[in-house]
């Protein structure tokens, strides 16, 4: 019994060994990662972080996915309890306020170590990637400010891409005497719908560099070229050129109605190709193209505005330095074109993907880009609390009464 009793001691320590040594092979690192792509936008996240986990395939990549609306609050919640992600995705406009809380960690070394003034377009890191003189965003894919128009309409009714402002007015009207919106905008609950046309606007008439001034407080809203630019916008709502339910509907019902053929022209960014192909079936160079709208004034030229979805690794992460290998393998040629162009998500803001991966719609924008940079939107550089509390309500109450055009912007001017 002794023997019976000594074989089964060494058995269960042999056992007990085996399973402690089997843990240790079969233990992974693991990496948390929030995004707040969904849908189609997830599918194609997804096949870029399959190249991060082809690149490393001991790592356990733990990949959460939280629509926009709701995300923030989760993001919020997560961090004020201590359990943040190693690594979240979030839009360049967003990012200051948790940088201003010490929520989200430098990467300037990061940045250095890898060059990345080599890697992206030309101003990517001062308009992008700072606060305050450090590094602590980096893009993922760019979402451009554009023209998308329907060519079968175009061709329908003799006109075409314009190349002047007023050729674009030409097809406000042309459109509209023939009973087609010329411009639909959906912008129920949000200010993101209207804010593209109006920044857009206020750029043509004042210069993109005085947009970004003004949205960061530092002119007037009474200035002469700002009423010049909503009086535009003003007289569009009342001729018609623009859906005047635009309030009543979202950007998913604007794009519907311009992908039933019901207007002519969708003002918006990049992503809207991945809608109207996939809902509607439509070909881009064939059902669809995009332009920039034209110069207003012969002395001011127009920037191409843009916004970044991108990488940000908090502050307290777990594992920060598998963070930034993900980070770099995102931005990786491989897992950019996973995203950018088999994902069929925005554009890759780094230089090593061609143009020419791209359709016609993407390509010329990526063209643009690589050439000459993009400038952020206006919301970029508006404080959260008056772009939330004053600026969208006051915007919204505009569409509604535009004839309180100058109360507005005396409201606007006020309270900056």
């Amino acid at each position: 019994m002794r023997i019976y009793g000594k074989i089964l001691i060494v058995t269960l320590v042999c056992l007990l060994l085996m399973g402690v040594f089997a843990t240790t092979i079969m233990a992974k690192e693991r990496l948390e990662v929030l995004t707040f792509w969904t849908g189609a936008d997830k599918v194609a996240i997804e096949g870029a972080v399959d190249v991060f986990e082809e690149k490393y395939p001991d790592v356990d990549v733990k990949h959460s996915s939280i629509e926009a609306v709701s995300f923030k609050t989760t993001l919020t919640t997560l961090l004020v309890g201590g359990m943040p992600p190693d690594v979240i995705s979030w839009w360049d406009s967003q990012r200051t306020q948790l940088i201003e809380k010490g929520a989200i960690m430098s990467l300037d070394d990061f940045w250095a170590e890898n060059n990345l003034d080599a890697v992206f377009a030309i101003g990517t890191k001062e308009k992008f990637c700072e606060y305050n003189g450090h590094v602590y965003f980096i893009p993922h894919v760019l979402q451009m400010r554009t023209c998308t128009y329907n060519k079968k309409i175009f061709d329908k009714y003799g006109v075409k891409a314009p190349k002047t402002w007023d050729e674009f007015i030409n097809i406000m009207e042309t459109l509209k005497s023939n009973g087609v919106t010329p411009l639909v905008v959906g912008t129920k609950g949000e200010v993101w719908g209207i804010s593209p046309v109006i920044d857009a606007l206020i750029q043509r008439t004042a210069g993109p560099e005085f947009m970004l001034r003004l949205g960061a407080g530092k002119e007037s809203w009474k200035d002469p070229r700002v009423v010049e630019a909503f009086k535009i916008f003003v007289n569009w709502l009342k001729k018609g050129y623009i859906n005047n339910d635009m309030l009543a509907i979202d950007f998913n019902e604007g794009r519907a109605r311009f992908g039933r053929g019901e207007a002519g022209m969708f003002f918006r960014a990049t992503w809207v190709s991945g809608g109207l192909e996939e809902n509607f079936g439509w070909k881009s160079g064939v059902d669809y193209g995009s332009f920039q709208w034209p110069a207003i004034k012969p002395g001011i030229k127009p920037a191409t505005l843009g916004y970044a979805d991108g990488w940000m690794i908090p502050k307290d992460a777990e594992n920060p330095d598998l963070a930034k290998e993900f980070i770099k393998t995102m931005i990786s040629k491989k897992a950019q074109i996973a995203h950018t162009v088999k994902g069929k998500h925005g554009l890759s803001m780094v230089k090593a993907v061609s143009p020419n991966e791209y359709s016609a719609f993407k390509k010329s924008q990526k063209e643009t880009l690589d050439k000459n940079g993009v400038t952020v939107i206006m919301n970029t550089m508006m404080m959260t609390d008056f772009l939330n509390k004053v600026y969208t309500p006051l915007i919204q109450k505009l569409i509604s009464n535009p004839d309180k055009l100058m109360e507005i912007l005396d409201e606007l001017e006020i309270a900056k």
